[in-house]
Protein backbone atom coordinates (compact mmCIF):
# COMPACT_ATOMS: atom_id res chain seq x y z
CA UNK A 1 0.00 0.00 0.00
CA UNK A 2 1.45 3.36 -1.02
CA UNK A 3 2.02 6.18 1.43
CA UNK A 4 -0.43 8.49 -0.39
CA UNK A 5 -3.28 5.97 0.08
CA UNK A 6 -2.46 5.60 3.78
CA UNK A 7 -2.16 9.35 4.31
CA UNK A 8 -5.30 10.13 2.32
CA UNK A 9 -7.18 7.55 4.39
CA UNK A 10 -5.86 9.05 7.63
CA UNK A 11 -6.65 12.61 6.60
CA UNK A 12 -10.22 11.67 5.74
CA UNK A 13 -10.81 9.35 8.70
CA UNK A 14 -13.71 10.72 10.80
CA UNK A 15 -11.80 9.79 13.97
CA UNK A 16 -9.20 12.45 13.14
CA UNK A 17 -11.33 15.14 11.52
CA UNK A 18 -12.18 18.25 13.50
CA UNK A 19 -14.43 21.14 12.55
CA UNK A 20 -13.25 24.73 12.39
CA UNK A 21 -14.52 27.96 10.85
CA UNK A 22 -12.76 30.11 8.25
CA UNK A 23 -13.14 33.86 8.00
CA UNK A 24 -12.09 35.18 4.59
CA UNK A 25 -11.64 38.91 4.11
CA UNK A 26 -11.57 40.56 0.70
CA UNK A 27 -10.39 44.03 -0.10
CA UNK A 28 -11.52 46.10 -3.06
CA UNK A 29 -10.71 49.65 -4.01
CA UNK A 30 -13.65 51.89 -4.85
CA UNK A 31 -13.81 54.67 -7.41
CA UNK A 32 -12.92 57.09 -4.62
CA UNK A 33 -9.61 55.27 -4.06
CA UNK A 34 -10.58 54.01 -0.62
CA UNK A 35 -10.39 50.36 0.34
CA UNK A 36 -13.59 48.53 1.17
CA UNK A 37 -13.49 45.30 3.16
CA UNK A 38 -15.97 42.45 3.19
CA UNK A 39 -15.88 39.27 5.22
CA UNK A 40 -17.25 35.79 4.59
CA UNK A 41 -17.51 33.14 7.31
CA UNK A 42 -17.46 29.48 6.28
CA UNK A 43 -18.52 27.28 9.17
CA UNK A 44 -17.89 23.59 9.76
CA UNK A 45 -14.81 23.12 7.58
CA UNK A 46 -13.25 19.71 8.27
CA UNK A 47 -9.57 18.90 8.61
CA UNK A 48 -6.91 17.34 10.78
CA UNK A 49 -5.66 19.91 13.28
CA UNK A 50 -2.46 19.34 15.23
CA UNK A 51 -0.52 21.60 17.58
CA UNK A 52 2.63 22.92 15.98
CA UNK A 53 4.26 23.81 19.26
CA UNK A 54 3.40 24.34 22.87
CA UNK A 55 1.67 27.46 24.05
CA UNK A 56 3.92 29.93 25.77
CA UNK A 57 2.96 32.91 27.87
CA UNK A 58 5.29 35.87 27.97
CA UNK A 59 4.78 38.36 30.78
CA UNK A 60 5.81 41.96 30.41
CA UNK A 61 5.21 44.96 32.64
CA UNK A 62 2.33 46.22 30.51
CA UNK A 63 0.83 42.99 29.12
CA UNK A 64 0.82 39.23 28.86
CA UNK A 65 1.23 37.63 25.44
CA UNK A 66 0.20 34.06 24.65
CA UNK A 67 1.76 32.46 21.59
CA UNK A 68 0.75 29.25 19.90
CA UNK A 69 0.41 27.63 16.52
CA UNK A 70 -1.44 24.82 14.78
CA UNK A 71 -1.01 22.88 11.56
CA UNK A 72 -4.11 22.06 9.52
CA UNK A 73 -4.44 19.42 6.80
CA UNK A 74 -7.63 19.97 4.80
CA UNK A 75 -9.21 19.90 1.37
CA UNK A 76 -10.56 23.43 1.93
CA UNK A 77 -8.29 25.80 0.03
CA UNK A 78 -6.96 28.08 2.78
CA UNK A 79 -5.28 31.33 1.72
CA UNK A 80 -2.35 33.22 3.19
CA UNK A 81 -2.95 36.50 1.43
CA UNK A 82 -3.35 36.34 -2.34
CA UNK A 83 -4.55 39.11 -4.61
CA UNK A 84 -7.61 40.80 -3.11
CA UNK A 85 -7.73 38.33 -0.21
CA UNK A 86 -6.17 38.86 3.21
CA UNK A 87 -4.82 35.85 5.06
CA UNK A 88 -7.63 33.60 6.22
CA UNK A 89 -8.48 33.55 9.90
CA UNK A 90 -9.17 30.08 11.30
CA UNK A 91 -11.40 29.86 14.36
CA UNK A 92 -10.68 26.64 16.22
CA UNK A 93 -11.80 25.88 19.78
CA UNK A 94 -12.73 29.55 20.33
CA UNK A 95 -9.23 30.69 19.38
CA UNK A 96 -8.42 32.79 16.31
CA UNK A 97 -5.41 31.88 14.17
CA UNK A 98 -4.07 33.60 11.08
CA UNK A 99 -2.87 31.48 8.17
CA UNK A 100 0.81 32.27 7.59
CA UNK A 101 1.84 29.58 5.09
CA UNK A 102 -0.03 27.18 2.82
CA UNK A 103 1.65 24.25 1.11
CA UNK A 104 0.20 22.05 -1.63
CA UNK A 105 -0.20 18.61 -0.07
CA UNK A 106 -1.94 16.95 -3.04
CA UNK A 107 0.92 14.50 -3.51
CA UNK A 108 -0.29 12.86 -0.28
CA UNK A 109 -4.02 13.09 -0.98
CA UNK A 110 -6.02 14.64 -3.79
CA UNK A 111 -6.81 18.30 -3.11
CA UNK A 112 -5.14 18.56 0.30
CA UNK A 113 -3.28 21.57 1.61
CA UNK A 114 -1.22 21.95 4.75
CA UNK A 115 -1.53 25.31 6.49
CA UNK A 116 0.59 26.75 9.29
CA UNK A 117 -1.54 28.98 11.50
CA UNK A 118 -0.45 31.28 14.33
CA UNK A 119 -2.54 32.46 17.27
CA UNK A 120 -3.82 35.98 16.88
CA UNK A 121 -3.35 38.35 19.80
CA UNK A 122 -6.47 39.08 21.79
CA UNK A 123 -7.66 42.64 21.28
CA UNK A 124 -8.33 44.57 24.50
Amino acid sequence: MSLDVVLDGGLSDPDFLLAFDVERNTQTVGNDGLAAFSSTLTMGVLGVVTPMDTRDMYRFEVAEVVSGAITIYTRFRLLCGEGVYDSDVVIFQNQRYTVKKVADFSAWGVGYVMALCFLLPVAP
